[in-house]
Protein backbone atom coordinates (compact mmCIF):
# COMPACT_ATOMS: atom_id res chain seq x y z
CA UNK A 1 0.00 0.00 0.00
CA UNK A 2 2.68 2.56 1.04
CA UNK A 3 4.87 1.47 -1.84
CA UNK A 4 1.95 1.92 -4.23
CA UNK A 5 1.54 5.61 -3.02
CA UNK A 6 5.12 6.32 -2.91
CA UNK A 7 5.04 5.63 -6.27
CA UNK A 8 1.79 7.51 -7.33
CA UNK A 9 3.35 11.05 -5.50
CA UNK A 10 6.96 9.70 -7.06
CA UNK A 11 9.05 10.04 -3.52
CA UNK A 12 10.53 7.48 -1.26
CA UNK A 13 8.80 4.96 0.92
CA UNK A 14 10.03 6.46 4.46
CA UNK A 15 8.76 10.35 3.30
CA UNK A 16 5.80 8.43 2.40
CA UNK A 17 5.12 7.09 6.09
CA UNK A 18 5.59 10.75 6.95
CA UNK A 19 2.95 12.31 4.56
CA UNK A 20 0.44 9.59 6.08
CA UNK A 21 0.91 10.11 9.48
CA UNK A 22 0.16 14.19 8.84
CA UNK A 23 -2.83 12.59 6.64
CA UNK A 24 -3.78 10.87 10.18
CA UNK A 25 -2.95 13.56 12.58
CA UNK A 26 -5.14 15.98 10.22
CA UNK A 27 -8.08 13.36 10.27
CA UNK A 28 -7.72 13.18 6.71
CA UNK A 29 -6.47 9.42 6.60
CA UNK A 30 -6.82 6.61 9.22
CA UNK A 31 -4.39 3.63 10.02
CA UNK A 32 -5.74 -0.21 10.45
CA UNK A 33 -3.41 -2.94 10.77
CA UNK A 34 -5.14 -6.36 8.90
CA UNK A 35 -3.17 -9.51 8.90
CA UNK A 36 -0.44 -8.06 10.74
CA UNK A 37 -0.21 -5.59 7.25
CA UNK A 38 -0.51 -1.62 8.29
CA UNK A 39 -3.06 -0.23 5.74
CA UNK A 40 -4.46 3.07 5.38
CA UNK A 41 -7.71 4.68 3.99
CA UNK A 42 -8.82 7.95 3.48
CA UNK A 43 -11.95 9.74 5.14
CA UNK A 44 -15.28 9.91 3.67
CA UNK A 45 -15.82 13.50 2.12
CA UNK A 46 -18.93 13.39 4.49
CA UNK A 47 -16.79 13.06 7.43
CA UNK A 48 -14.70 15.51 6.59
CA UNK A 49 -17.26 17.76 5.66
CA UNK A 50 -19.22 17.58 9.19
CA UNK A 51 -16.07 17.84 10.99
CA UNK A 52 -15.31 21.28 8.57
CA UNK A 53 -18.58 22.38 9.41
CA UNK A 54 -18.01 21.67 13.15
CA UNK A 55 -14.87 24.24 13.52
CA UNK A 56 -16.53 26.68 11.27
CA UNK A 57 -19.41 27.09 13.91
CA UNK A 58 -17.18 27.02 16.78
CA UNK A 59 -15.33 29.79 14.76
CA UNK A 60 -18.20 31.72 14.34
CA UNK A 61 -19.96 31.13 18.40
CA UNK A 62 -15.95 33.06 19.22
CA UNK A 63 -15.68 36.07 16.51
CA UNK A 64 -17.55 38.07 18.54
CA UNK A 65 -15.06 37.97 21.88
CA UNK A 66 -12.10 37.73 19.34
CA UNK A 67 -13.56 40.88 17.71
CA UNK A 68 -14.19 42.86 21.10
CA UNK A 69 -10.25 41.23 21.90
CA UNK A 70 -8.74 42.71 18.77
CA UNK A 71 -10.71 46.12 18.86
CA UNK A 72 -8.99 46.30 22.37
CA UNK A 73 -6.01 46.38 21.25
CA UNK A 74 -6.06 48.85 18.29
CA UNK A 75 -5.75 52.10 21.12
CA UNK A 76 -2.22 50.55 22.18
CA UNK A 77 0.46 52.17 20.65
CA UNK A 78 2.83 50.04 18.46
CA UNK A 79 6.55 50.34 17.83
CA UNK A 80 7.88 49.35 14.14
CA UNK A 81 11.62 48.73 12.93
CA UNK A 82 11.81 49.43 9.33
CA UNK A 83 15.31 49.04 7.10
CA UNK A 84 16.63 49.65 4.12
CA UNK A 85 15.16 51.63 1.03
CA UNK A 86 11.92 49.20 0.94
CA UNK A 87 11.87 50.19 4.66
CA UNK A 88 11.55 54.43 4.01
CA UNK A 89 9.25 53.02 0.88
CA UNK A 90 6.89 51.48 3.39
CA UNK A 91 7.22 54.81 6.09
CA UNK A 92 6.39 57.33 2.88
CA UNK A 93 3.42 55.49 1.80
CA UNK A 94 2.02 55.18 5.38
CA UNK A 95 2.41 58.67 5.49
CA UNK A 96 0.44 59.48 2.39
CA UNK A 97 -2.22 57.22 3.49
CA UNK A 98 -2.25 58.41 7.41
CA UNK A 99 -6.05 60.22 8.14
CA UNK A 100 -4.69 62.42 11.16
CA UNK A 101 -2.47 65.01 11.24
CA UNK A 102 0.39 63.76 12.66
CA UNK A 103 3.36 66.75 14.26
CA UNK A 104 6.70 65.42 15.10
CA UNK A 105 9.23 67.90 16.91
CA UNK A 106 12.07 69.22 15.38
CA UNK A 107 15.29 67.14 16.14
CA UNK A 108 17.32 70.38 14.59
CA UNK A 109 18.23 71.59 18.39
CA UNK A 110 18.10 75.41 18.90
Amino acid sequence: MVCTFSTIVQTNRITAYEVLKRLIEMGIAQSAVYSGVQTFVVVSPEILIEKQESRLAIAKKVLPELSLLSASKSHKPTVSYYEGAEGVRSIYEDTLMCKERVVLPDDSGP
